[in-house]
């Protein structure tokens, strides 16, 4: 038997009938059939049919796209041979000296900074309610690695709250993350130094919110780690183009803000190409080459994985007229550039990092050995470097800055994340010529890291203390429940307003400016009146203040029901069984908080 004429393996068959397979679930009729059995499994009609069609669509897509990645690796000649130079390289990474030692100094790094919101067991946003429902609801907007993943860690199908392990998990994989990326960038060549400036991305303090997540935070850090791992491959072509749009793929499947972390690694790699191996040739190829991963991945996901139905692109208006596309960014990039850099930690890390960032250009020029020969060669470094933290700095949103109505939440800011560690990891590696510059740059990193650590410790004692405030505000609002509502009847309850924060938190928001706390406003008070089962009939799910103010029904209930109680923290109106709760905000004027 010839080469060509190889036996094919009952595996490769099975992966090709399992393609097949997903190709077809993706038809009208088989989508039919397949709700039709769900609802016969469930007992029950499924509603929002348009949802469920495209959920199975996009699921049997992303199944489909996993076979040929699998296919691709295992059968086509390109793809064994690009397998086997990722194990080749993956080995190379863990054999490098003191990998284990590196990492768990890594871990123990991350673990110290996060202990105070693990201690904490706040239950952030989404988590409320997760843990009372156990849906993974990641499926929804598209998330197919987290919805997938959350089986094996739950091991359940239906979650249960596994916090703190969750969240260790998630630092575990920050702490790889931030090795690989180290690795990345220092070739190999890895100090305490470079491994005190990587770990910056994982204790930034927009990534602070990330990793509050109890259900969210390892899919989270995931995405990360799928936006880092094709760097490694950044010399061999076929293994980088490969990883690329598989791990981008894998990016948008798991947190799709991670996007960014993408391009701000492909601009420091094409930077560091340039300036310390004076090719320029190579580094604009490498470039294109990264540029076109990133389209393809996107053009994928975007065609024939995304669910366009959920809280995903679509439901953001994607569909913008061209004429508009200009202002959308513009707009943007404003709303985004305005908040990360207002809401940037407090004056000790903003004046670390400004340091780092004025450093960042001098490294460059003084390392270079670009422009070599030229008249004003450093020069041409320094403005080279200064245009590439600028790019960085302006393209730190990736994706989002064609969004419509695009998340401007801390969480999504992972560019930003990933653009503090490597300005901080180029200038402590690359500063070589100037000691005075090396000392510097090196204790701004130590000084960033003890900053970030402070801030993460001060959230989690944030959490704590507003954790005992909320407990405070909603048993009395439940007593005060318990004594009005016959629990005989089939009762309605409509929420509104919030309850603010505590007090003894003031210094936190005024040192910090914290805004994102779970459960303050009354789209989120519904899960806590669950928790000490409260039955009742919620007429919003997670509507927000201004969202009931712009419903005819809840603004005539409002001014139609009679006040039954009055009190310093709510107010109580109800009439047939129909209730409508105003949670109040009372502030001491000499410690008000403001958002």
């Amino acid at each position: 038997m010839t080469n060509s004429q190889k036996k094919v393996t009952p595996f490769q068959i099975i992966i090709i009938l399992f393609f097949a397979g997903c190709l077809i679930c993706t038809f009208s009729f088989s989508r039919q059939l397949i709700i039709t059995f769900m609802e016969k499994l469930i007992g029950r009609e499924l509603q929002e049919m348009t949802k469920w069609n495209a959920v199975i669509t996009g699921s049997m897509s992303f199944f489909a796209f996993c076979a040929v990645t699998l296919y691709y690796f295992l059968y086509i000649p390109v793809g064994k041979t690009v397998r086997k130079d990722i194990f080749e390289r993956t080995k190379s990474v863990y054999k490098n000296d003191h990998f284990a030692k590196h990492l768990i100094i890594l871990f123990l790094i991350l673990l110290t900074a996060y202990a105070a919101i693990l201690r904490a067991n706040y239950d952030f946003f989404d988590d409320m309610k997760r843990i009372i429902s156990g849906h993974k609801s990641w499926v929804g907007a598209s998330r197919y690695v987290s919805e997938i993943c959350s089986v094996f860690l739950h091991t359940n199908f239906y979650l249960n709250d596994i916090s703190p392990l969750s969240q260790i998990i998630a630092l575990a994989i920050c702490a790889l993350t931030a090795y690989i990326l180290c690795y990345i960038l220092t070739g190999g060549k890895i100090t305490y130094l470079t491994l005190a400036a990587s770990s910056l991305f994982a204790l930034c303090p927009y990534y602070i919110e990330n990793m509050s997540f109890k259900f969210d935070s390892p899919y989270m850090a995931m995405a990360v780690l799928f936006a880092v791992l094709p760097f490694l491959f950044k010399e061999n072509h076929k293994a980088f183009i490969s990883v690329s749009i598989i791990g981008l793929i894998l990016v948008m499947s798991s947190y799709q803000a991670a996007n960014s972390v993408y391009i701000i690694l492909a601009i420091i790699c094409t930077l560091e190409t340039i300036l310390f191996e004076n090719d320029v040739k190579k580094a604009f190829k490498f470039a294109g080459i990264a540029v076109l991963c990133f389209i393809i991945a996107l053009v994928i996901f975007r065609l024939f994985i995304m669910i366009p139905t959920e809280a995903t692109i679509d439901e953001r208006n994607t569909h913008i007229e061209k004429s508009q596309m200009l202002s959308l960014v513009l707009s943007n990039l404003s709303a985004y550039l305005k908040t990360v850099t207002f809401r940037y930690g407090n004056i000790w890390s903003k004046l670390f990092t400004v340091i780092i960032f004025i450093l960042f250009p001098f490294t460059g020029a003084i390392n270079s050995k670009a422009f070599e020969g030229k008249h004003f060669a450093k020069f041409y470094s320094f403005g080279l470097s200064l245009a590439a933290l600028i790019l960085m700095y302006l393209l730190s949103f990736g994706a989002y800055l064609i969004i419509g109505n695009t998340l401007i939440y801390d969480r999504a800011f992972m560019g930003f994340d990933i653009l503090i560690a490597v300005t901080a990891l180029f200038c402590v590696f690359f500063i070589n010529q100037k000691k005075a510059l090396k000392i510097t740059a090196g204790i701004c990193v130590i000084c960033l890291l003890y900053g970030f650590m402070v801030q993460a410790t001060v959230a989690g004692n944030l959490y704590s203390k507003q954790k005992k405030y909320e407990e405070f505000r909603y048993t009395i609002l439940l007593k005060d429940l318990s004594e009005i509502i016959d629990s005989s009847q089939k009762n309605k309850l409509l929420l509104d307003g919030e309850i603010g924060y505590a007090t003894k938190t003031h210094m936190e928001h005024d040192n910090y400016n914290f805004v994102s706390i779970g459960s303050v406003t009354s789209g989120w008070a519904k899960y806590i009146l669950q928790d000490w089962n409260m039955d009742l009939d919620y007429l919003q799910i997670e509507a927000s203040s201004d969202r009931i103010a712009r419903n005819p029904e809840f603004t005539k209930l409002k001014e139609t029901l009679p006040v039954i109680k009055d009190t310093y923290y709510h107010k109580i109106c109800g009439q047939d069984n129909i209730y409508y709760v105003y949670l109040k905000n009372p502030q001491v004027k000499e410690y008000e908080i403001k958002e």
